[in-house]
């Protein structure tokens, strides 16, 4: 969970963004993406608890997102 990145804009659904695309956009660590890069996965995000975002990987868009922040380290 966190604040969005500044240049994201609102929304309630999940944007989904390929991960070095994502990168590239919202300054993500290398070590935070390695593990989805590998396998693939896309990178969502979407609105929480009303201003909190928090990110989600998961490997197309028909499959249930994993909280990014559950993801081992």
């Amino acid at each position: 969970s966190g604040q969005a990145p500044r240049d994201l804009p609102w929304r309630a659904e999940p944007e989904m963004v390929p991960l070095p695309e994502a990168g590239k956009r919202f300054h993500l660590s290398v070590e935070a993406l390695t593990a989805a890069l590998k396998n693939g996965r896309f990178l969502t995000w979407r609105l929480e608890h009303g201003s909190q975002y928090r990110w989600y990987l998961q490997e197309k868009a028909s499959d249930s997102a994993q909280p990014a922040d559950s993801q081992p380290k």
